[in-house]
């Protein structure tokens, strides 16, 4: 099989966090001016300029494409701006009445202008990667310019450039060329948690939408825990010539739906603390230790190698447990209620952002 991962340029995902922290830098860093050349320049580039990035450079995209026959990339390009525009739209509506403009009006979270700029700054960039900084100098320039036509905070500014930075990536694959050895794989846990607990902290433009926050934040959370029970039910099972396999555990051969899970309550946490406009960025590090599962596959092949290895990877799901198997795999509610016990200080994090919002007015 050919891995795909070596063949992926780095530099357009490279550049694109660097031009992230540049952007958060910038718009950190402005302060308002009634400059008029300022005024001008910000303008020119949230309006025509805008729409002659948009327009010019998924044209080029899409006619580059269809010059060449490679299908693939014209549905990489029109996928990641509709799956874009879906997502910030989707956002929009839900956080229409806490997460304002500056003016006061709705529709501030995120940033469409800059969630499309840094998109379209990456599919650029994985085409002619020898000016990925003048693309993304560009998205730079579009997401600033909304602060200075004061329609949007830096918050969302920013949350919007790695929300659209990072769907163009996962919609790409390009994400699998981010397994760089075993360093990540070492410190991807810090990873996964670290804007979780920066959330945890945070009490900066917290969302008040309770069916956002106890709904779609809840029930993110409580998948990852039943993902994590469901991967200590696989664990138990050890049948056939599959046994060396199964002895470590799904966890260990592969690693991925334990990965899978913790993304998700990840972003459940992230959510209910009311930091919505943090998602993105947690997406962004728990992306970036999703990679290590296709690394650890690796190591893992050398461990565990013949026809037993082979069977195991065809019929195993790599992000989740096969659910249609467990019914079939003879287990008496003891275990069932071991692994619940197992995941109770995992089920303990739900009380986190209760304990911030009370403790939080008393500080």
């Amino acid at each position: 099989m050919t891995d795909r991962s070596r063949n992926v340029n780095l530099r357009p995902m490279l550049i694109g966090v660097f031009a992230l922290g540049c952007l958060a830098v910038v718009v950190a860093l402005w302060r308002e001016t009634n400059d008029p050349l300022a005024l001008g320049v910000g303008r020119l580039l949230s309006g025509s300029g805008n729409v002659l990035f948009l327009a010019g450079g998924g044209l080029a995209l899409l006619a580059k494409a269809g010059a060449t026959r490679c299908w693939r990339e014209v549905w990489i390009t029109v996928g990641t701006l509709a799956v874009v525009t879906l997502c910030v739209h989707l956002l929009k509506v839900l956080s229409s009445t806490d997460l304002l403009r500056p003016t006061g009006s709705p529709g501030g979270f995120p940033s469409g202008h800059a969630s499309a700029a840094f998109a379209l700054a990456f599919l650029l960039s994985r085409q002619t990667s020898r000016w990925s900084a003048v693309w993304y100098l560009v998205a730079i320039g579009i997401g600033g310019s909304r602060m200075i036509v004061e329609a949007h905070h830096a918050y969302q500014i920013v949350s919007g450039s790695a929300l659209g930075f990072l769907l163009a990536v996962l919609v790409s694959g390009d994400h699998k060329a981010l397994i760089l050895g075993g360093l990540i794989h070492r410190v991807r846990l810090v990873l996964m948690w670290a804007v979780p607990c920066i959330g945890l902290m945070c009490t900066l433009h917290e969302c008040e939408n309770d069916l956002l926050i106890f709904g779609a934040g809840g029930v993110v959370f409580a998948a990852g825990v039943l993902l994590r029970v469901c991967v200590r039910l696989h664990r138990v099972t050890e049948t056939g010539d599959a046994r060396p396999l199964r002895a470590n555990g799904l966890c260990t051969f592969p690693s991925a739906p334990l990965l899978a899970a913790n993304t998700l309550i990840c972003v459940g946490l992230t959510v209910t603390c009311e930091v919505v406009w943090l998602v993105p960025l947690t997406f962004v590090a728990c992306m970036v230790a999703l990679g290590t599962a296709e690394h650890e596959e690796k190591r893992n092949a050398l461990v565990f190698h013949g026809s037993a290895h082979t069977r195991y990877t065809s019929e195993e799901l790599r992000w989740y447990p096969r659910l249609d198997k467990l019914h079939s795999l003879g287990m008496g509610s003891w275990e069932v209620v071991s692994a619940l016990k197992s995941e109770i200080p995992t089920i303990f994090l739900a009380a986190l952002p209760i304990i911030k919002e009370t403790v939080g007015p008393l500080v």
